[in-house]
């Protein structure tokens, strides 16, 4: 509708929910936060999910430092994507999920 006022009267939250698996609800956490300057917040993520992302892909991540794509900032427990990092984030993000 032209009229966002008449559209908001007229919307049912429950017709436009989505339910949204655990895979998905990890993947969407990672690709989101991963595109933000504030990366991914491990402790965040482990209160979630119940899992630690890092330890779970220690290898990738490890290589990913190495290769100067991602920084692990270790006192604040965030994993952040460089910018040469943002430039292939989508290959990492690809990897994490």
């Amino acid at each position: 509708t032209r009229n966002l006022s008449k559209y908001l009267l007229n919307f049912n939250e429950k017709e436009s929910s989505e339910v949204v698996s655990l895979k998905d609800d990890k993947t969407y956490y990672i690709m989101l936060n991963l595109r933000t300057r504030y990366g991914i917040n491990l402790k965040d993520y482990f209160e979630r999910f119940s899992s630690d992302l890092y330890l779970e892909n220690k290898s990738y991540f490890d290589s990913l430092i190495k290769q100067k794509l991602v920084k692990f900032d270790r006192k604040n427990g965030v994993i952040f994507a460089t910018y040469k990092g943002m430039m292939t984030l989508d290959q990492i993000i690809l990897n994490l999920i």
